[in-house]
């Protein structure tokens, strides 16, 4: 018989929200007039870009009703790395006649997910990311041993990105939103499932928008396959289970693995910052 599932965020990822750059939200509002400013999600593979999305599309009001505030993606891609802004444009945006607004005028949204857990959605859905190795990597085991993934992110066809490993990558990526100087947001995961409705009045406040007073959840699944998603996909309730199981979360991980991630993942601010430390012993 199953655990009842609980909508309080899991002790081992600590209390309250957690965001970083809550505080470049003033700058970014006096630098953008009313009607210019806009938000668009990002974010890597598998960390929920498209539940903040629905929860902000359900939730987050601005004062014109314009409905012209928000983008599904960040104009240079959603999934891909930072430096790309303003040197690569998401299909939506190609095309001589297309709509390419300013990319500094775009607040990215960016969804961050604990490595441990994300490491495993990554074995689950793969996407252009390619770092299975070893004959435990394509089993319940993976992703150990963690060190052994070399990864080969193909973010385009013709241009790919190596990385030592995925904590590497996870590290990478994120670490390019973390040290940029421009506004930008970064949120959990874990808060989004957890905390939905205060991440998402911080977020839709800080874009310049009015949350709605009656909060809307979104229990379905958010993945389109129109939109190249591919492989199992879980609504809420299976992912408050999954996620909410620290044995779940530390399963098939060995001890060398679980100190690997610390050592690279954790050599990041954001490891800590956003309450993914833990003990090994």
């Amino acid at each position: 018989k199953e655990e009842p599932v609980s909508d309080a965020l899991p002790p081992f990822y600590g209390t309250g929200v957690k965001m970083v750059g809550l505080d470049t939200c003033d700058a970014y509002r006096k630098q953008q007039k009313p009607h210019m400013r806009r938000w668009a999600p990002a974010g890597m593979f598998n960390t929920g870009t498209n539940t903040l999305l629905d929860l902000m599309h359900m939730n987050c009001q601005f004062p014109d009703r314009t409905g012209r505030h928000g983008f599904w993606q960040v104009p240079w891609g959603k999934h891909n790395p930072l430096s790309w802004r303003g040197g690569h444009w998401a299909p939506q945006f190609q095309g001589e006649r297309r709509f390419r607004p300013d990319p500094l005028s775009i607040l990215p949204v960016v969804v961050v997910k604990d490595p441990t857990t994300w490491m495993k959605s990554m074995c689950r859905n793969q996407y252009e990311c390619r770092f299975r190795h070893r004959p435990s990597h394509r089993s319940a085991a993976c992703p150990s041993p963690v060190k052994e993934t070399q990864t080969t992110m193909r973010y385009q066809p013709t241009k790919p990105s190596f990385y030592d490993s995925l904590p590497h990558f996870w590290r990478a990526w994120n670490g390019e939103y973390l040290n940029s100087t421009a506004p930008r947001l970064l949120i959990r995961f874990e808060d989004l499932l957890w905390n939905s409705e205060e991440t998402i009045r911080k977020v839709c406040t800080c874009v310049g928008g009015r949350p709605l007073r009656r909060f809307s959840q979104a229990h379905g699944v958010s993945k389109d396959a129109r939109l190249g998603h591919v492989g199992p996909v879980n609504d809420r309730a299976k992912a408050l289970r999954l996620y909410g199981s620290e044995a779940e979360r530390f399963r098939h991980y060995t001890r060398e693995d679980l100190e690997y991630v610390r050592d690279v993942a954790g050599a990041s601010p954001l490891f800590r910052a956003l309450g993914y430390d833990f003990d090994i012993d």
